[in-house]
């Protein structure tokens, strides 16, 4: 479930109640026009839920998805699904971002009417959602885990090495120079300070010389565990060949940053100190290793100064140039310089060089280029989004090229989404120009640092604990069940046990996570379930609700897949026994969605029904209860076309209540007694063509004039057991 809009009052008010409409109910009396037929053999259905065997289905509940907006107006929304149904769900009042402010404050007015107005008409209220990454308050949310700033002091020059992706030891290697070479003969002693973004164990080694070509000790390193905080290090060694004057450290594994300061080696009883660099206030003896995963840099923790983050840097040693178009231009490597030469003068956006990545809105990006030319001139630079070439930024100021080499450093702010090119407009230049490096970078402050893992547990950890809180105060132990995850599960299986894992950073795109905010990726695939599920007890409780009632489901979309066969509910199985390890960790159910269509062609309906049948079996196997907890349905024609509620015919409406009939039996067949929560119809009517969840298709089990349909038949067949 992405979107939700049932219906709204606005489009009601030009409704026009008619025959075979549920106008009759409580406190409502509406003529039917003389011109319209009836159908004698819909009018003829009672309530939907006046269907429902008490005696063999005693705890199921029939539910249906609501504007809490409309149902709180007391009108004809209020009176139809009171009069159909048990149970309701708020569409959208009872998630994050309606209740959640941008600066975090909170609001359940709306919740507590809707809570207090269907207690008064004797229906319950199924909360929906606790614990989601969509409709969050996502700048708010990223905002409570932002870099921090330290507090500003004397300034104490740091070394920082940030290696973004774990790829093993070897791919993490720094050389680092002590300025002296050591003896084999003589007993050394090293100390130095360091931390790392999360608990670490760094191995330390010595070399002669840098690189690929260094001679070094790989068979005796010295482990060293790192923490969050700063702690001092020291060991002795003895260098096994005379020469040796570098310590390499190997870190490839950490997937964060180090930090180092104060580093000394003194040979054993002497107090001269042979580093040439102790106090780290450059990284002139700091030498990438092996895999050039990682940066160097020079910060001052606890005073302001400008740090460099490289986004692409290349001196044109590895062979690799950059590329571009325009007619007659031409690109060369020779001796480890680039040379982009063309022969006429164009347009400057008629020749470019262009280096493609992806540029972020609101962020400013340097421009670095050690260049000269043939002859002087200029050129210019921008950030483009190749959608419809949308210029995202000019870089500032212009180029100037002379003929002796210069470094030149142009800056803009990305301004515009999309941006994932940075173009050279070189055409009006003509001659040839030469780069012996390109780079370009960001800055931030010295004195941001990025929380820690553990800091961002903590804090989203407390975030949650108090949205959780709020909503359980508003409705003062009144509502008794809950979606406690809502899409939780992703569908990718990376890890290759067999079973899908929940959303986080690994498995979503950048685009989504703009968009979303994934509490996996900074709570574990553990604690996104168990920490809503115990805050919830805990505050549900707190506020007054009887602990004995509560129910909390896990509750997710696509379970019924055919494509992979159940595969995600077969995970959610796995999953909550993982998830109930933990002490004091209970899930009571399973939900699943089912945004279903009824398919024309027989052989695809089957295969449908196959994979719908199997998910009930895996899920009542599950000991847990079992709800459906969105039920709408489309309609496919033969080449699996959707067709419109304009366009449908009763045949078709029919064939629809036949389906879902199948499904309400076969609920009631495979689930068993104990285990059945109930069914949430999730939209009463069609969908207007105008809204955002289906729109325009046949979903409802009345029309948008509240006319019943051949589906309001269906379901009240398939509760009734015919």
């Amino acid at each position: 479930m992405k979107l939700f809009n049932i219906f709204s009052v606005a489009a009601m008010s030009s409704i026009i109640l008619t025959a075979c409409a549920d106008t009759d109910i409580t406190d409502i009396v509406v003529d039917k026009p003389a011109s319209m037929e009836t159908n004698p053999v819909i009018d003829a259905y009672g309530p939907l839920k006046s269907y429902i065997d008490r005696t063999a289905h005693p705890d199921f509940k029939l539910g249906t998805g609501v504007e809490a907006g409309d149902y709180n107006k007391i009108g004809i929304v209020y009176r139809l699904v009171n009069e159909n149904y048990d149970e309701l769900t708020a569409g959208n009042h009872m998630k994050y971002n309606f209740c959640v402010g941008a600066d975090g404050s909170m609001n359940f007015n709306e919740v507590q009417k809707f809570v207090k107005n269907a207690a008064t008409a004797g229906l319950s209220v199924y909360g929906h959602t606790l614990m989601w990454h969509a409709q969050q308050q996502n700048d708010y949310l990223k905002k409570l885990i932002a870099d921090k700033k330290v507090e500003a002091g004397d300034p104490n020059h740091v070394i920082h090495i940030s290696m973004p992706n774990p790829d093993g030891w070897w791919a993490g290697q720094c050389f680092v120079g002590i300025g002296k070479s050591l003896s084999s003969s003589k007993t050394y002693t090293c100390k130095f300070r360091a931390k790392a973004s999360r608990d670490f164990t760094m191995n330390v080694r010595w070399s002669k010389g840098t690189g690929w070509g260094a001679q070094a000790d790989d068979n005796n390193p010295v482990a060293l565990n790192l923490t969050t905080d700063w702690t001092d290090q020291e060991f002795d060694f003895v260098p096994p060949m005379d020469g040796m004057d570098n310590f390499k450290f190997t870190f490839g594994d950490i997937a964060g940053d180090l930090y180092f300061d104060d580093i000394y080696v003194y040979e054993k009883g002497s107090e001269e100190n042979l580093m040439s660099n102790s106090s780290c206030n450059n990284a002139d003896n700091w030498v990438n290793g092996y895999g050039h995963q990682f940066t160097v840099e020079v910060y001052k923790e606890g005073g302001v100064v400008m740090l460099e983050e490289n986004m692409f840097s290349t001196d044109f040693s590895d062979g690799q140039h950059l590329g571009g178009w325009g007619d007659g231009v031409q690109f060369n490597l020779v001796d480890g310089v680039l040379e982009i030469s063309h022969p006429n003068e164009m347009q400057g956006w008629e020749v470019q060089v262009n280096y493609e990545n992806d540029f972020e809105e609101g962020q400013t990006y340097f421009l670095e280029i050690r260049l000269k030319g043939s002859v002087p001139g200029n050129f210019s630079a921008l950030l483009q989004n190749p959608d419809g070439w949308k210029g995202c930024g000019d870089f500032a100021p212009n180029f100037n090229v002379t003929t002796d080499w210069n470094t030149v450093t142009v800056s803009t702010k990305c301004n515009g989404p999309g941006a994932k090119r940075c173009l050279l407009n070189i055409g009006n230049y003509t001659g040839t120009l030469y780069f012996d490096s390109y780079r370009i970078y960001t800055q931030k402050e010295s004195n941001v640092l990025p929380m820690t893992p553990e800091e961002k547990h903590e804090v989203l950890s407390k975030a949650l604990y108090e949205w959780i809180d709020g909503m359980m105060e508003a409705c003062e132990g009144q509502v008794v069940a809950w979606d406690v995850t809502n899409e939780v599960m992703s569908g990718s299986d990376r890890d290759g046990d067999g079973f899908y894992e929940p959303w986080n950073h690994s498995n979503t795109s950048a685009e989504d996570q703009k968009n979303n905010f994934y509490w996996a990726e900074h709570l574990g695939a553990l604690d996104v379930v168990r920490l809503p599920v115990k805050y919830a007890r805990e505050c549900f409780e707190k506020h007054g609700g009887d602990p004995s009632k509560l129910k909390l489901f896990v509750n997710d979309y696509n379970l019924e897949s055919f494509w992979d066969n159940n595969a995600k509910v077969k995970s959610y199985s796995h999953w909550i026994q993982k998830w109930e390890e933990e002490e004091g960790v209970f899930i009571d159910g399973v939900s699943t969605q089912m945004h279903i269509s009824y398919e024309e062609n027989p052989e695809t309906l089957e295969n449908r029904k196959l994979h719908i049948k199997q998910m009930f079996e895996i899920m009542a196997a599950t000991g847990k209860l079992v709800r459906i907890s969105e039920l709408d349905m489309g309609y496919n024609d033969m080449n699996g076309t959707s067709i419109k509620s304009v366009d449908l015919t009763e045949e078709q409406d029919k064939a629809m209540a036949e389906y879902y009939k199948w499904i309400v039996k076969t609920y009631f067949e495979v689930v068993p007694a104990n285990q059945q929560y109930g069914i949430c119809h999730w939209c009463p009517t069609d969908s207007p063509e105008s809204s955002g969840w289906r729109g325009g298709e046949p979903v409802g089990l009345w029309n948008l004039n509240y006319e019943r349909k051949w589906t309001f038949t269906g379901v009240a067949d398939g509760l009734a057991g015919k």
